[in-house]
């Protein structure tokens, strides 16, 4: 089932002496869900998700409750170790007015996607693509702001593969602007 949940982000709250307590009150405010899990441990609450936008909708219900007594930490890819490293891919399904598909498949290519199908319609134009999830992490945010939210993307775990170079990101790499 973790697997299911490629990136992850523990919560503790700096005021609290034991960590696992904070969680276990967290655990109470928070929701489940189908595309986030949730476990209480020594370092906090930990919360792992399928994309960027499930973890993020609890950690800003925790900043409600806990204000700036919550610490938040940094976003984490988790990588299949077996025989092979193998990092998540993610599926996307974005749909824009035409006159913005060719920008939106260039910087899919720059971000080393692959391009499944394009539909163009007259009014909209969709691709579907995959691309290993440390390339397309802020992919939301970007389009957001590049293209002044005429730009949709859906976001999924599509699958696992071998990593594609030696060492594995365990940071986002940098928003394109």
């Amino acid at each position: 089932m973790s697997e299911r949940f490629p990136l992850q982000r523990v919560c503790s709250r700096r005021s609290a002496r034991a960590q696992l307590a904070f969680a276990q009150e967290a655990l109470e405010i928070l929701t489940a869900r189908s595309d986030v899990s949730f476990d209480a441990g020594n370092s906090g609450l930990i919360i792992r998700g399928e994309t960027e936008d499930a973890v993020s909708r609890p950690i800003e219900i925790l900043k409600s409750a806990f204000a700036e007594d919550l610490q938040v930490g940094e976003l984490t890819i988790r990588y299949r170790k077996g025989a092979v490293m193998e990092e998540p891919h993610m599926g996307l399904r974005i749909s824009s007015p035409p006159c913005l598909m060719d920008e939106i498949r260039k910087d899919l290519d720059a971000r080393g996607a692959r391009t499944l199908s394009v539909e163009n319609e007259r009014h909209f134009s969709v691709v579907r693509a995959t691309a290993p999830l440390v390339l397309v992490l802020g992919y939301t945010e970007w389009l957001n702001k590049q293209f002044g939210g005429k730009a949709d993307v859906v976001m999924w775990l599509s699958h696992y593969a071998p990593v594609s170079n030696s060492v594995p990101a365990s940071k986002p790499p940098p928003s394109r602007a």
